[in-house]
């Protein structure tokens, strides 16, 4: 599976961490393509079957959720994606390769941390496994990320092309927010991006407005190549 870029469609958005029914309608509303639900005990933002089930029964049609899952057992992910109708699920943890086979026919995003050029040896390990997409995030501690700047230098189209060859569509995470995913968008120019703390009021209370805006200056990132072109929010 290659790398999509600008000229082969819309930049998609997907909204993680999503623990209520009217944030996963904001979402949709906002034109998200995907939410992401949770399913990690220790996470600020878990959600339970129960209330996955109430956030998926206000989700709008053509909005994807998505099961974010941390060094589950293959059992487990199949019997949660099972119980909420999930198709496609991300792994966070350290699963061992053989997961992306195991856990098929569902479709695995596979998270990686970036951290400096080894990144290359694992978009190429996981590409070759088959995975349907991969996310680029922060390298992160039992609590939180790293708080150092995601080295986005390292993840351009023609670095990637360069030390990897053709690799899995790629998802850009890393701390993004309304106010840096144009420049992210501009110098990645991924598949699509994702976004959690950076619309949030609260731990897993987003805000409305700021899923607006982020949605927003990403496409309009992506379709003109320019910050401050027409449509980009501040």
């Amino acid at each position: 599976m290659v790398a999509m870029h600008r000229e082969e469609g819309m930049l998609r958005v997907k909204v993680c961490g999503i623990t209520r029914p009217e944030d996963a309608q904001a979402a949709g509303q906002a034109g998200a393509n995907a939410i992401g639900l949770i399913c990690v005990r220790a996470s600020p933002r878990y959600v339970d079957i129960k209330k996955a089930r109430a956030v998926l029964a206000g989700l709008p049609l053509l909005v994807t959720p998505v099961g974010v899952f941390l060094d589950a057992t293959i059992l487990t992910i199949l019997d949660t994606a099972s119980a909420l109708g999930l198709r496609t699920v991300q792994l966070h943890g350290q699963e061992p390769i053989e997961y992306v086979e195991a856990l098929a026919p569902l479709v695995v995003i596979k998270a990686l941390a970036v951290r400096d050029e080894s990144i290359y040896e694992d978009l190429c390990r996981w590409t070759q496994a088959g995975v349907s997409g991969i996310l680029l995030d922060k390298p992160r501690t039992a609590a939180r990320s790293d708080s150092a700047p995601m080295p986005w230098h390292l993840l351009t189209p023609e670095a990637m092309r360069r030390q990897c060859g053709p690799v899995a569509p790629i998802l850009l995470a890393g701390g993004l927010t309304v106010d840096n995913v144009i420049q992210a968008v501009q110098i990645v120019q991924p598949y699509g991006v994702d976004v959690s703390s950076g619309i949030e009021r609260s731990a897993g209370v987003k805000d409305s407005d700021l899923i607006q805006r982020f949605v927003l200056n990403a496409r309009s990132a992506w379709d003109s190549g320019a910050a401050g072109s027409p449509g980009v929010v501040h």
